[in-house]
């Protein structure tokens, strides 16, 4: 079992692969960003597996998508078509 705070710090700031249910009710859809919210319902609730999109993960041919790379460090929002990025830190 991971950690709860390794958990958070890998959730936090991604992008939700499928829709996670609590039954048969969805509280998370797919391409929605993780913030801290989302995660404490997912430790409240413990939920079925969650799958994120991450940079090692993506199927994009020439670059990295935004939903992969998540967040921007700069500015907190998901990154814009075309911004420039650098070396990714994982």
């Amino acid at each position: 079992m991971i950690p709860e705070r390794i958990f958070i710090q890998t959730l936090i700031d991604r992008v939700l692969v499928d829709n996670i249910y609590m039954g048969l009710r969805c509280i998370a859809t797919r391409n929605q960003d993780i913030g801290i919210g989302l995660v404490n319902r997912f430790i409240t609730f413990r939920t079925q597996p969650i799958s994120i999109r991450t940079p090692f993960t993506c199927r994009s041919t020439s670059w990295i998508c935004r939903l992969c790379y998540g967040r921007s460090p700069t500015h907190g929002d998901l990154v814009e078509l075309g911004e420039a990025v650098g070396i990714i830190v994982l």
